[in-house]
């Protein structure tokens, strides 16, 4: 697998576990005797750390669109994405631009040392703290639109059949709590995708 593929593979990480993050704060609003930090949650769904979940969400709630679509694409990596997910918006700007859109962690790690005030090595001084940054979602596209919800039913199905799946092994192991926790999420998780094949046709018309 080279390089270029890696960095799709993570990036297609991080989207899903944004949805996974929107999917399990909605159900656990709606269900609150379903425990858990959603963090958690998802790290076991997929198979990572929670720390790793946390650095996916980092890039997901951090990145500028600019450098979010070269993450997407892999024209940018992993540590990349994260290096700068860390950095202000405007910081985030002029490094992509400066690598002609194609950010390397080095770079970022670069401009973070040149923008270094000298006095930082005074004892006691502290940078004043980065005022917070709105974001806006730039307007996607009717074929962006279509793939995304397309995607995301994908998702739900999968995550429906893992539910049933464990439903039944906590049935045949006697677990009526665990058995009717799973069954609501498999419930919920057919509810989304009614609503989904609903928000799909109305796309295509």
């Amino acid at each position: 697998m080279n390089t270029e593929s890696r960095g799709k593979n993570m990036a297609e990480t991080t989207e899903a576990i944004e949805r996974l993050k929107i999917l399990y704060t909605d159900y656990k609003k709606e269900h609150p005797e379903f425990k858990g930090r959603v963090r958690d949650i998802i790290a076991d769904d997929i198979g990572v750390s929670s720390a790793t979940v946390g650095r996916h969400e980092k890039i997901s709630k951090n990145l500028i669109t600019e450098a979010k679509e070269a993450y997407k694409s892999g024209e940018m990596n992993f540590a990349a994405a994260e290096e700068m997910a860390g950095m202000s918006a405007a910081d985030q700007k002029a490094v992509y631009e400066q690598t002609g859109g194609k950010p390397e962690a080095k770079d970022v790690r670069q401009h973070r040392q040149e923008k270094e005030p000298q006095n930082m090595n005074i004892p006691g001084f502290e940078p004043a703290p980065s005022p917070p940054e709105q974001k806006k979602r730039p307007p996607a596209d009717a074929e962006h639109k279509i793939f995304a919800v397309t995607a995301t039913m994908a998702m739900l199905e999968e995550k429906k059949a893992e539910a049933l799946a464990l439903m039944q092994t906590d049935e045949e192991n006697g677990n009526a709590g665990g058995a009717t926790n799973r069954k609501a999420l498999a419930q919920y998780l057919d509810y989304l995708q009614e609503i989904a094949e609903k928000d799909l046709e109305k796309l295509k018309k």
